[in-house]
């Protein structure tokens, strides 16, 4: 079946272009490598599908349970803002970690008109604010790693402008010893494994196996073969699962095993 002929715009940032996705809701596209930030099938059921869904976040959040998010892949920031509107409504606190190389502008952001898609679209307000005084946007291999953080009301925000691979290698060497500081989800949204393939290595999964309680989920909507296999590797287990209506016929959802093989500790 050939690919549609969706809408994509310029927007006011050149290194980003807006995409509208079939759900109706927009992504970014990387100008310099081509790379869609979500699936052309739709942004936002994705989103709610594989990582809220498929994680057990929107149920953990839904129960009022605190709950702590590790996202590997900020991207246009629609993951943390469903989560965080999750968490706004059932007055319950979240802390959401995301490991990016750089941030798109408020401007861009702006023009996505997420707020739509949320119950409380004065997040997306204050998060478009937020970014509007964020200097740098980001990371740098001249210059120290950089940490931000924002807060609304009961949910917050801390983006690690940091390469990822640098980042797992420091954890590997200092894995949580207490588990309130272990995440209850990982969103494993980098670009591909074609276009990142250092992101989808055994050696990151160890990483993240390490950073989850023992009754976590890491999802991705990877679910190709050799993805499979690294996960197994690092001690994880892992099922395919149906995919949003619409959209990708299969998605994965990675459990801890027992315990991961030695080699990776």
């Amino acid at each position: 079946m050939p690919i549609p002929d969706r809408p994509t715009v310029d927007s006011p940032d050149p290194r980003w272009r807006v995409r509208l996705t079939d759900d109706g809701s927009p992504t970014l596209v990387e100008v310099a490598s081509g790379q869609a930030m979500h699936s052309g099938c739709g942004a936002r059921d994705e989103t709610r599908h594989v990582y809220l869904e498929g994680s057990g976040v929107s149920e953990r959040l839904g129960r009022q349970q605190p709950t702590r998010v590790l996202e590997v892949g900020f991207g246009s920031g629609l993951a943390w803002l469903m989560t965080a509107d999750r968490a706004v409504s059932n007055h319950t606190p979240l802390f959401y970690q995301a490991l990016e190389i750089a941030l798109p502008p408020a401007s861009v952001i702006r023009q996505l008109d997420l707020g739509r898609f949320l119950d409380h679209p004065a997040l997306l307000d204050a998060f478009c604010g937020w970014l509007a005084m964020t200097e740098p946007r980001e990371a740098s291999p001249d210059r120290p790693d950089v940490r931000l953080e924002f807060r609304f009301q009961t949910a917050t925000l801390r983006v690690l402008l940091v390469d990822a691979v640098r980042w797992g290698a420091a954890r590997s060497a200092a894995l949580p010893t207490f588990d309130d500081e272990r995440f209850d989800a990982v969103y494993f949204d980098p670009y591909s494994p074609e276009a990142a393939p250092q992101l989808w290595t055994a050696e990151i999964f160890a990483v993240m196996f390490g950073e989850l309680q023992a009754d976590g989920r890491l999802v991705t909507y990877c679910v190709s073969r050799a993805v499979r296999d690294a996960l197994a590797t690092a001690g994880f287990a892992v099922r395919r699962v149906p995919g949003p209506a619409g959209g990708k016929r299969e998605v994965l959802i990675a459990s801890p095993a027992v315990s991961p093989p030695s080699h990776e500790r």
